[in-house]
């Protein structure tokens, strides 16, 4: 006989420590678990694991996050169970952190149909690592992931092309090409444009091709079609040198895009009219853009002309693209003409175009919080996080986040 909902939730309660422990319980557990079917809150995120992970795993595996069970196990689960996640998860988490052995997708997904899914995240590795199947049976084994409206695709360190996850004869193109409905999109540190003819670094990788590239090297290098950059909402993080490419950036490349996040160097006062010029060019609805300034003064500076120590520099930041509700600007250490948060924000509202407002998060040593500036509506986080909307309200009001990143 099944146990009532609220004695399963009871039950689970008392045996985690916080709603987050009760979510990443395995569901292969207890009996309890097994009847938690009923209970949304433990499906809305489905984690999921290209290869088991214990407490005996390497350190590199052994995640915050608990998975629920290996992909290829999947299938096997209690049909209440897929049923659960049919109705209540809206997130499935992929993880490929793998030992450097071959792994296996089995039927994975086959037959799940998903029904509030909005969000795939792909944890990539960047291990060379070969799928015991065929392309289609590995394709077959996430296409129920396809729907998904929002990718998130972790990398850790460069990958190399043929790394790519579940085959490496698959290239990037080929599998992000699936995702026929996507709207938001973040893998960090890639360029924007190829060009037919650039020169590019063997591990080079880019968001979208120039119309007529030669189809090969698109397919080789690239990770989305024009089609999908022009159903785009928001995309992270484009590399800061690749918006002053041959040319400028073609009108319109993503013409629904309304947040961009934009890192890496050179990030000198001087470069942010490039920077902004290909912004305003490529999204002509851009209303969020983020600035994230990576240097360090422990490192040799990117900012090595000290442009930023300089307020007369400052009225680059009339380029803005008048658009835009809200700029964010996430500075590293840097030498800046004043201290005080208050201040730095009043030097540079005092050039934006009207209607564009100043958030700001900087290194304690960079700027000192003097309580003037309310925190960000995404802190502690540095920048706005992913997916989230955030009020007009909110976004129209300046502010400061102090950080030790």
């Amino acid at each position: 006989m099944s146990l009532p909902t609220d004695v399963i939730t009871r039950i689970l309660e008392y045996s985690c420590d916080s709603p987050h422990d009760v979510a990443a319980r395995r569901h292969c557990l207890n009996r309890a678990w097994l009847e938690a079917y009923e209970a949304p809150l433990f499906w809305r995120t489905l984690r999921l694991s290209t290869h088991p992970v214990s407490e005996t795993s390497p350190y590199y595996l052994r995640d915050v996050q608990k998975w629920h069970c290996k992909i290829s196990a999947w299938s096997r689960a209690p049909a209440k169970l897929r049923r659960a996640v049919e109705l209540h998860t809206c997130e499935v988490v992929l993880d490929n952190k793998m030992y450097n052995d071959a792994f296996c997708l089995g039927r994975g997904l086959v037959g799940q149909e998903f029904t509030r899914l909005k969000r795939v995240r792909l944890f990539l590795s960047l291990f060379t690592v070969r799928s015991q199947q065929s392309p289609d049976d590995d394709e077959a084994a996430l296409r129920p992931l396809f729907d998904a409206e929002e990718v998130q695709a972790m990398r850790f360190g460069v990958i190399p092309q043929n790394a790519w996850n579940y085959s490496p004869t698959v290239k990037p193109s080929q599998f992000f090409s699936k995702f026929r409905r996507l709207r938001r999109f973040e893998v960090s540190g890639l360029s924007l444009l190829f060009g037919e003819g650039d020169h590019v670094e063997p591990q080079a990788q880019f968001f979208v091709a120039r119309d007529g590239d030669d189809a090969d090297r698109v397919a080789s290098l690239t990770y989305l079609d024009r089609e999908q950059a022009g159903q785009l909402v928001e995309l992270e993080s484009v590399y800061t040198q690749s918006l002053a490419v041959p040319g400028g950036v073609p009108a319109g490349l993503f013409p629904c895009l309304k947040r961009l996040t934009v890192a890496g160097n050179p990030m000198s006062l001087p470069f942010l009219e490039v920077i902004f010029g290909g912004v305003a060019t490529g999204c002509p609805v851009i209303e969020m853009l983020t600035l994230w300034h990576e240097n360090t003064l422990w490192d040799d500076p990117l900012d090595a002309d000290g442009s930023w120590a300089h307020a007369e520099n400052y009225s680059v930041f009339a380029h803005a693209p008048r658009t835009l509700k809200a700029l964010v600007l996430v500075l590293g250490e840097l030498r800046l003409p004043v201290k005080e948060a208050s201040s730095f924000v009043s030097l540079v509202k005092a050039h934006l175009p009207g209607g564009v407002q100043l958030h700001v998060t900087a290194r304690s040593n960079t700027l000192e919080n003097d309580g003037v500036l309310p925190e960000s509506p995404w802190a502690p986080g540095l920048v706005p996080e992913f997916g989230v909307c955030y009020d007009d309200a909110d976004l129209a009001q300046a502010s400061f986040t102090g950080s030790e990143w």
